[in-house]
């Protein structure tokens, strides 16, 4: 391959293909590399003819993806030649991020031309992005310093350049779509070869590659338990932490912190995990970690985001005996209340409110910064709540001496934006929207989708999943999102990716707002024989998920196929429905496994004859599956569903399944592997199940 005729787009598409294993949408492909669909199309555009003498194709198919096909010896020998390359496709943001990663870098006087070289523009426009990026660096207490004729370089102390360094990287994580691509990855493998396989203008390169490895291998294999506890985002920054520390220690920069505040740090119930952590370090890196900089790896910690809230009784026990934290947010609402003109007696408000400001005041005490990715379509969409919000808070932070960010008072915003819709549920007659989410069976992505856009969207009144089929019979659905076509039904939609990108959150959004509630007049129209019928459904659908439910250990075969044979052979004693089974949950893996990488959890599911109403089982492995990219799936939730389902029995599955991504406890008991304990989730699950459809039905 003559390596002059790749232009800089097309290195970069090439590269995000050889680190992937799955084909990846147009639409992911276009985001990760920062480009749109049309240039991506344009670039490949006879992208094969230059890949051929490496053995490789570029092959593209409608609905699967993208994706290099060919030997692994050959994508090795690709990459090869292209980490040769330096790309300098970058535009005005990206070239500026580069900027402050040069300049954070090095505390020597560097020269306008060798930027003007690294990123192929004038001195000028170097120095006007330098005029760009110099608030940032204010807001550090870190000037930049310009000697004509010299250079620039970064005045300032070691403890502030440190905190612009770990606040930059993390802007990154948030805002780089290179890192939509790691979270997509969803495994510790791909993390570490996407962090080494980034040019040398990449600001990543502000780490310490070799001691990132070893720390990324350190946690993976000795502290996983913890990995799990938290969002994949916050690993991120717990390895970028660590990364920072390391390289600190290495130096002799050694931190302190106040006696006082360690002694109430070690009281904390995280500290032993934050030693944890700290002892694995000392022993992979031969070093002795400080008290200190345990104290600092709590703090990170606390500042985290976990995974999914913690619901158990204990936890919120917890919560409720702090008298500081329960006065802040009475005096909060008061506020709120005050601004707005609004009651709110809302208890879910309350325990919201209590449960997202205890690790934001340990985040504030210590100054570790917090960031909103909403913010801005907060700031949009719910202008008025925000701005009641920035007044109410003004009080508190006046009595805690702090000043609350914005990205902070959106978080707050959302709670109480919420609290407002309830409200007005509550004392209007006028209907808020209904959400039907679309996949083919109505139990797995939808399910997944739903939870996820109810999240994003608090103020929705219902987010239910759908099957195809469904659709016919959900007239009262306001709103249908989709991952499948639905051009053939006559109804409008709005299109997504079973990932749901950006672009698919901005067009939900726009339709949300285009959207006119529809009279719903299911509940009167049913006679009562109907009704009588629908609560003997409810009831059955409930008994029968619990007599059937199956929670078994097993050993797990090396391939895929053998092991859905060998699960649907466990199900079923007649062989002919469990060769059916089987070749219906294979045909649904073909379209995209469910993988919920977190949880370390795997859902099967598909419609199937084989079954005559539903069937539910939970099978438990004491090792990982190994056909799996994902590094520590040990558990496997199947389901299968008659052909014409009860829409109360879809509605169950698809309940149980949004549980596998926001109840807390229901996961917790999975990864136990306890069967007890998972029997009594499930069971808690129906009941809650039950009395909410009963109400339901009731009320209508």
């Amino acid at each position: 391959m003559n390596k002059h005729l790749l232009s800089p787009r097309l290195i970069v598409i090439l590269k995000a293909l050889l680190v992937v294993e799955e084909p990846l949408s147009a639409s992911a492909l276009a985001q990760i590399t920062g480009i749109s669909k049309r240039t991506l199309f344009r670039e490949i555009s006879g992208c094969n003819r230059l890949l051929k003498p490496f053995d490789l194709v570029l092959e593209t198919k409608t609905g699967k993806g993208l994706w290099l096909s060919g030997t692994q010896f050959a994508k090795d020998n690709l990459k090869k030649v292209l980490d040769a390359q330096k790309s300098s496709f970058v535009n005005k943001q990206q070239r500026q991020s580069m900027l402050v990663a040069e300049l954070l870098k090095s505390r020597e006087l560097l020269k306008l031309s060798s930027f003007s070289t690294l990123f192929d523009v004038s001195e000028g426009t170097i120095s006007n992005d330098i005029d760009d990026i110099e608030d940032w660096f204010k807001r550090y207490h870190l000037v930049i310093e310009r000697k004509p004729g010299v250079g620039v370089n970064v005045i300032g102390s070691e403890d502030d350049v440190r905190k612009a360094m770990t606040d930059f990287v993390h802007t990154q994580l948030d805002e780089n779509n290179d890192w939509a691509f790691v979270i997509h990855a969803n495994s510790h493998e791909a993390l570490e070869q996407y962090f080494q396989s980034q040019e040398e203008s990449s600001i990543l390169n502000l780490l310490n590659k070799a001691i990132l490895k070893k720390v990324i291998q350190a946690l993976r294999f000795h502290a996983n338990d913890i990995l799990l506890l938290y969002a994949q985002s916050s690993i991120i920054g717990l390895i970028i932490h660590l990364t920072i520390a390391l390289e600190r220690l290495a130096k002799k920069e050694i931190i302190t912190i106040q006696p006082f505040i360690l002694d109430q740090l070690k009281e904390d119930e995280d500290f032993e995990m934050a030693r944890r952590v700290a002892q694995i370090m000392e022993v992979e890196f031969n070093m002795p970690f400080p008290k200190a900089e345990v104290a600092y790896i709590l703090m990170h910690l606390k500042g985290a985001k976990r995974r999914v809230l913690d619901q158990s009784s204990q936890a919120l026990e917890n919560l409720s005996k702090d008298a500081q934290i329960q006065s802040i947010v009475q005096q909060l609402i008061s506020h709120f209340e005050a601004a707005s003109g609004m009651i709110l007696m809302d208890d879910q408000l309350h325990m919201g409110l209590m449960t997202h400001l205890r690790p934001t005041l340990t985040r504030l005490h210590y100054q570790l910064e917090i960031r909103n990715p909403l913010l801005d379509q907060i700031k949009k969409n719910y202008a008025q709540v925000f701005t009641w919000t920035t007044q109410a808070v003004v009080p508190i932070e006046k009595f805690l001496h702090i000043n609350l960010p914005e990205d902070e008072i959106g978080y707050l915003a959302i709670h109480f934006g919420a609290a407002i819709e309830r409200a007005k549920s509550n004392v209007s007659a006028k209907p808020s929207l209904k959400v039907g989410v679309v996949c083919a069976s109505g139990i797995g992505i939808s399910s997944l989708l739903s939870t996820r856009i109810m999240n994003l969207f608090p103020t929705l009144k219902s987010v239910i999943p759908l099957s195809v089929d469904d659709i016919a019979q959900m007239k009262e659905v306001d709103l249908l999102v989709s991952t499948l076509d639905l051009k053939h039904i006559g109804r409008d939609f709005v299109f997504v990716h079973p990932l749901l990108l950006d672009e698919d959150i901005k067009k939900i959004d726009k339709a949300i707002h285009q959207v006119q509630p529809r009279n719903d007049q299911l509940h009167q129209s049913l006679s009562l024989d109907d009704q009588l019928l629908h609560m003997a459904n409810i009831q059955n659908t409930v008994l029968h998920a619990v007599a059937q439910l199956r929670i078994e250990r097993i050993k797990p075969p090396n391939k895929k196929e053998n092991f859905i044979e060998m699960l649907c052979k466990l199900v079923f004693e007649e062989t002919d429905r469990a060769t059916l089974a089987t070749s219906d949950i294979l045909h649904r893996e073909s379209m995209g496994s469910i993988i919920l990488e977190d949880a370390g959890i795997m859902l099967l599911h598909a419609k199937s004859k084989a079954t005559k109403q539903f069937e539910f089982k939970i099978f438990l492995s004491e090792t990982p599956l190994t056909f799996l990219k994902e590094a520590n799936i040990k558990a496997v939730v199947f389901m299968l569903i008659q052909e014409h389902p009860l829409t109360v029995q879809k509605s169950l599955l698809s309940m149980i399944n949004q549980s596998l991504i926001d109840d807390e406890r229901f996961i917790m008991d999975i990864q136990s592997q306890n069967e007890s304990r998972i029997r009594e989730s499930v069971q808690r699950l129906c009941q809650t199940w039950l009395t909410t459809q009963t109400k339901q039905h009731i009320l209508g």
